[in-house]
């Protein structure tokens, strides 16, 4: 090719000497930004919940420094960024009893061979409409899901979720089993303390059989009378031997 006409490459512009200053600058470690993203994101449907993490994800999201007027009844008391309608008006609404009313009520009929559908599906019910668009059902919150039978998520696990489900189980099952044997373990040694304490009570004592058994053992009395007896006893001996010499 020609070199007239080869195109000719633009050269890589540089930074500007003079930069402004006064711009906004994404500060990712500010505690802004980690107030942000560890917001919960509630009361939305599916829709607008990925709209919102889009903005969080990508920097985009702007949290109120007041509380905005709802929509429906009026008052100030939206506390989240981008929804129209406050927590309460979510259910209490005339509009939201309305369409909660007609999402509840006509629902998809389900086989009736399908057990774990139609188990799915009378177990769904609606608690809320979405606070930001109006207009589907807001995915239930753990509070909504205690008020019933909680929805399955129906994402598939992951291969490494699965296996740290398997590895948290075989933990619980080597738990169990080493406690188990550690009481039986117990249990067997207080058996064989009983049965030595037994064969101990069984045998005589050493003391017993020097006296002459449990029957011949003095006390009291008695016992300072046999000492008696027994020192008489060696001086009689003693005077005896002493005559003899």
């Amino acid at each position: 090719m020609p070199q007239d006409q080869a195109v000719k490459k633009k050269k890589k512009g540089h930074a500007p000497v003079h930069q402004n200053k006064f711009a906004f600058h994404h500060n990712p470690k500010s505690k802004k930004t980690a107030a942000i993203l560890a917001s919960p994101i509630q009361h939305v449907c599916r829709r607008c919940h990925e709209k919102i993490e889009w903005k969080k994800q990508y920097r985009k999201y702007k949290p109120l420094t007041a509380p905005a007027k709802c929509n429906h009844c009026g008052n100030r008391n939206v506390k989240a960024a981008y929804h129209t309608i406050c927590e309460s008006c979510t259910r209490s609404s005339p509009q939201s009893l309305a369409l909660l009313e007609q999402w509840n009520n006509h629902r998809p009929d389900i086989a009736a061979d399908d057990d774990e559908t139609a188990v799915t599906a009378s177990a769904r019910t609606y608690y809320r409409a979405c606070a930001m668009c109006v207009k589907e059902p807001a995915i239930r919150s753990l509070a909504d899901q205690e008020e019933d039978t909680p929805e399955p998520t129906g994402r598939k696990l992951k291969l490494r979720e699965i296996k740290t489900l398997e590895r948290q189980e075989e933990r619980a099952l080597a738990a169990k089993r080493k406690k188990k044997k550690k009481d039986d373990d117990e249990d067997d040694d207080d058996d064989d303390l009983d049965e030595s304490d037994k064969d101990m009570s069984d045998t005589e004592d050493p003391f017993l059989q020097a006296v002459g058994g449990a029957d011949k053992l003095l006390t009291g009395d008695a016992y300072q009378n046999m000492l008696l007896q027994r020192e008489q006893g060696i001086m009689q001996i003693d005077s005896s031997t002493d005559m003899a010499t």
